[in-house]
This record gives C-alpha cells, sequence and structure tokens, in this order.
C-alpha cells in the first residue's frame, strides 16, 4: 500500500512500530487475549441484556 499511495508511504513510515516487545510470556499473551475478548463479549451481553428490559425490546 505505501508503495502505490504518496500519502500512505508517509503515514506507513511515520506510524510503523519499529519495534514489538512482548511483556509476557506469548502463550501467557495469548491466554490473557482470549480470556479478555470472553469476558468483553459477557460484559457486552449483560449490557445489552440490560438496556433492552430498560427500553422494552424483547418484552
Amino acid at each position: 500500500m505505501a508503495a502505490a499511495d504518496p500519502v500512505m508511504r508517509v503515514l506507513v513510515q511515520r506510524y510503523t512500530l519499529r519495534r514489538i516487545s512482548v511483556a509476557k510470556d506469548p502463550l501467557e499473551e495469548l491466554v490473557a487475549s482470549i480470556v479478555s475478548q470472553q469476558l468483553s463479549v459477557k460484559a457486552a451481553l449483560e449490557l445489552f441484556s440490560f438496556l433492552k428490559s430498560v427500553v422494552g425490546w424483547g418484552v
């Protein structure tokens, strides 16, 4: 993309991370990501369920 578009080239050069570091063990990072995603989904479903009950959707 950067090769085809001069504007994107500047943005890619400016904002590309030079080094990515992993704070924890890669397996621990993977497990933490999966757990937090599942918790986020559960929290979103709970919030949406609450909003539906307040608004009266699906009652």
